[in-house]
């Protein structure tokens, strides 16, 4: 039994914590936010597309150490399609965000897949 435990426990560890590919539907609440966070190694590419019946801000975002940096922003889109490669050398994680800063809720769609070895 103390194997099985054992087992099961060193499957969780190993576990990825970040998602490589997706479609997703979710509801933005007017003055929320929602993130979609993936670890990508160098050689990697994220392409990803979103639809949403109200314009929200969007962007890819990366946080080091107190400072937040954005490689990918757009102020206010309702629809987006495109790709993001980061210039780095290091496995780094990136998050997609879209925030609603409208008075209700937004219905938002998206697609996502990180392309390459990792």
């Amino acid at each position: 039994m103390r194997a099985i435990r054992l087992a099961v426990l060193a499957v969780l560890i190993a576990w990825p914590a970040f998602a490589s590919a997706g479609h997703k539907a979710v509801v933005v609440d007017a003055g929320s936010l929602h993130e979609e966070c993936l670890s990508m190694a160098p050689g990697q590419a994220l392409r990803y597309e979103f639809q949403s019946d109200r314009a929200l801000a969007f962007n890819i975002h990366y946080h080091e150490g107190d400072a937040v940096h954005y490689p990918v922003r757009h102020p206010a889109t309702a629809a987006l399609s495109g790709g993001f490669e980061p210039d780095e050398r290091r496995r780094r994680h990136y998050c997609m965000m879209w925030a609603n800063d409208g008075p209700a809720p937004a219905a938002l769609r998206y697609d996502f897949q990180l392309e390459g070895a990792p």
